[in-house]
């Protein structure tokens, strides 16, 4: 019967109040209790006389004439879940939430110790060790937890579970009076459509609200494409062999024979791994590719298109999906979420999400649209806690996989960095030789060379030399002819 009650619209409750309220205002009845009592509706100022007393359902926290607007209008404003005033309803239930509620801080690549502790990603109490539960993805650089009491504790990674993209933090260094407040979870059916969500944000006042949309299912991964043919690349990375014609790749200037060796920040070893980075992400999500062309690096930023769909309309839904807010990176492929219109910050996941009897319903994993948020359900969180506070999710044995590969990937390039640098040695050995007797080849080139010209000039006299005997002979034979006339006509009297 409660839980039936929560899921009427508070439109319809407050008609039906209203109702109630006339009724037993004109047959002269008046109230002891109030039947509406939920946590949703903090007691108004009134009276002592007309504070209304607790019911069989609950607390009664608001009197009917409290809740009643003249207008339309007017309960819009009063009840928008944007509005500061139904927000504010939500923080007698939120009391809890806010003690298991941590803030991821960290401060990046710089090791300095003057650099700013930002928030990267919120986290969830789940044990008195001071384990902490929150999204793995957005974690990097050395990491701390703020508390409920404003305490900033170094923490370390304890289990990772990337199906679900959680990791598990110990808070390091903790005070022993210092007591932990675990989140209190709802059941397995804690949150289905319609149900109303809040967000702490911060251990005051700030919260957002929401609404499920979507009951736990299946979240599949992306399917983006980037328009290029490819093979593995030696030692590393992906090269290009062919490039579709009006596709990312093609409109970003991707070139035959460029390699990827990165995608954004993460390496990119072969295909399968720049496939799996590619499903994180969604179409019309700009990503850079650090590619290798002809011996130099450079980046290119392209807009990764839709597989199934590469239209013009699908990149402008996507882009209208992320306006105002970044998403999270990972937003993609969970075994099992449930999806709820809470507004969060991609830096606002990791935190706990309840239900408006105050239970932690599921942790909030992902950002993954204007106004679509993903969480992961209590029941199931349960389950996650327990793998990996066992110590068997640590992530070297997590990755156990990877960094083999890896270190298989250190070793085959400092072999090939061997042999490159006993190559350069051959090349600067046989340079310095090629130096040793570069000068004597140079001057007996300039001695063939000087024999060279006098032999051309002694070719050239010769030559001058047959000509000036090719003119005699011709010279001579024309005399003879001459001649051999002058005896015909001498011979014979007859001159030709």
């Amino acid at each position: 019967m409660k839980s039936a009650i929560h899921k009427f619209d508070p439109f319809v409750v407050l008609f039906f109040a209203g109702v109630v309220c006339v009724w037993l205002t004109t047959s002269g009845v008046a109230p002891a209790q109030s039947p509406w009592g939920s946590p949703l509706f903090p007691p108004l100022e009134r009276s002592e006389a007309e504070t209304l007393e607790d019911s069989s359902l609950g607390t009664a926290i608001a009197s009917l004439d409290g809740l009643s607007v003249p207008n339309e209008e007017d309960a819009l404003d009063k009840f928008s879940k944007s509005a500061s005033g139904f927000e504010k309803m939500f923080d007698p239930i939120l009391e809890d939430a806010r003690q298991s509620l941590v803030k991821i801080r960290s401060t990046g690549a710089s090791r300095s110790r003057r650099a700013k502790r930002r928030q990267i990603a919120l986290g969830t109490v789940v044990s008195g060790k001071g384990w902490v539960l929150t999204k793995a993805s957005e974690l990097k650089g050395q990491l701390f937890c703020e508390t409920s009491a404003g305490e900033l504790l170094e923490a370390k990674i304890l289990g990772l579970s990337p199906e679900y993209d959680l990791a598990l933090l110990q808070v390091q260094e903790q005070a022993p009076e210092h007591v932990w407040q675990p989140a209190r979870w709802a059941g397995p059916a804690a949150a289905i459509t319609g149900d109303w969500l809040a967000t702490p944000l911060d251990h005051k006042d700030d919260a957002h609200l929401g609404v499920v949309s979507v009951d736990s299912r299946l979240i599949p991964p992306a399917k983006p494409f980037i328009g290029i043919r490819m093979i593995n690349a030696n030692p590393t990375g992906v090269e290009i062999t062919g490039v579709q014609a009006k596709s990312p790749a093609s409109k970003s200037g991707l070139r035959v024979n460029d390699v990827i060796l990165r995608l954004n920040d993460a390496m990119v070893k072969d295909i399968e791994q720049l496939r799996e980075q590619l499903e994180q992400s969604d179409a019309g999500d700009v990503v850079t590719l650090s590619v290798i062309r002809n011996g130099q690096q450079r980046k290119v930023k392209l807009a990764l298109a839709n597989r199934d769909k590469v239209s013009s309309e699908n990149m402008r839904s996507n882009q209208q999906n992320r306006m105002g807010t970044r998403l999270s990176g990972r937003r993609k492929n969970f075994p099992l979420a449930f999806q709820h219109d809470t507004a969060l910050q991609a830096n606002e996941c990791g935190g706990p999400i309840v239900n408006i009897e105050g239970d932690v319903v599921g942790v909030n994993v992902a950002r993954a649209g204007r106004v679509a948020s993903l969480a992961i359900p209590a029941h199931q969180i349960l389950e996650i806690i327990e793998q990996l506070g066992s110590g068997a999710y640590s992530p070297e044995i997590v990755n156990a996989k990877r960094i083999r590969a890896v270190d298989r990937e250190i070793n085959e390039s400092k072999d090939f960095a061997e042999q490159l640098s006993v190559q350069i040695e051959n090349l600067l050995k046989s340079q310095d030789d090629s130096r040793e007797v570069l000068p004597g080849y140079e001057a007996a080139v300039e001695e063939m060379v000087a024999e060279l010209d006098q032999l051309r000039k002694r070719i050239d006299d010769q030559r001058s030399e047959l000509d000036d005997s090719r003119r005699e002979v011709t010279r001579i034979k024309r005399l003879i002819r001459d001649l051999e006339r002058e005896r015909k006509h001498l011979e014979t009297g007859v001159r030709n």
